[in-house]
């Protein structure tokens, strides 16, 4: 079983082409998986290869792929409004 390597925020950060700030953020919400070692989180480096190709996508295309979930910060009356577009596009693709 090979080690993965592991990133901290920053690396994360100048990887991704997003700040720091970004990052954290994108941790606590739950869009970016890390573990807290001691006082500094790490990102897997399949976790952050993830991250970096879901976050090029639009927000509609992660709710239709099922990456954004209920830890999102979508009101629910957002979330019933996509979900209505999600149905919208459903039917319109069957048509």
């Amino acid at each position: 079983m090979a080690i993965q390597k592991r990133y901290s925020v920053a690396e994360a950060a100048e990887i991704s082409g997003k700040s720091t700030r970004s990052i954290y953020r994108d941790i606590y919400s739950g869009s970016l998986p890390a573990a807290k070692c001691g006082a500094v989180w790490r990102i897997k480096e399949k976790d952050l290869e993830t991250y970096c190709e879901t976050s090029k996508m639009s927000r509609y295309d992660q709710i239709r792929t099922s990456i954004v979930d209920a830890r999102s910060q979508l009101t629910s009356n957002q979330r019933m409004a996509l979900v209505g577009l999600l149905v919208a596009d459903e039917k319109q693709r069957s048509a």
